[in-house]
């Protein structure tokens, strides 16, 4: 089965028609990519196979008797996809900005100071300093630096 086919179906999906339609039929995915989500998909999908095009033909040969036979047929790049341990990405914190104290990480990202930020928003300089002091809370930081690099680590503005 190719995985890149005219009209409305993929290769996957048709893999899964196929199972559907006909259980005993063995399917062998051929395909020139080899990323994961493409192989854990057409696996899900029924297929008993997964060879990168260009393998030999002893080597499909080889992957179809193995299908007939009900035993899986994998090329060696998909073994190596499939055999990639999950990504694990941590989470993004909840700083839990208020809207008005991303207004004013935003400008003191840019440099400003606060006395140029309480201007540009229109409120007075001892209220920047209460939310420069929540926002150095929320964000766990010490000082402007280090609140400005977190806000572009996690896209706080």
């Amino acid at each position: 089965m190719d995985m890149v086919l005219p009209g409305d179906m993929d290769g996957v999906a048709t893999t899964e028609a196929v199972r559907k339609q006909f259980p005993h039929i063995q399917v062998v995915a051929l395909s020139t990519f080899y990323d994961s989500t493409l192989v854990k998909s057409v696996m899900q999908a029924g297929a008993i196979g997964y060879l990168v095009k260009g393998v030999s033909g002893e080597g499909l040969a080889q992957a179809i008797r193995s299908a007939y036979a009900g035993r899986p047929a994998m090329g060696k790049e998909a073994v190596d996809v499939l055999l990639q341990p999950a990504k694990i990405t941590e989470p993004t914190p909840e700083f839990n900005l208020t809207t008005r104290e991303q207004d004013v990480l935003a400008l003191l990202v840019d440099g400003l100071a606060n006395a140029e930020i309480a201007a540009q928003l229109h409120i007075s300089v001892s209220a920047i300093k209460y939310h420069v002091g929540n926002i150095f809370s929320k964000l766990a930081v010490n000082n402007r630096t280090e609140a400005a690099a977190k806000a572009r680590q996690y896209n706080l503005f």
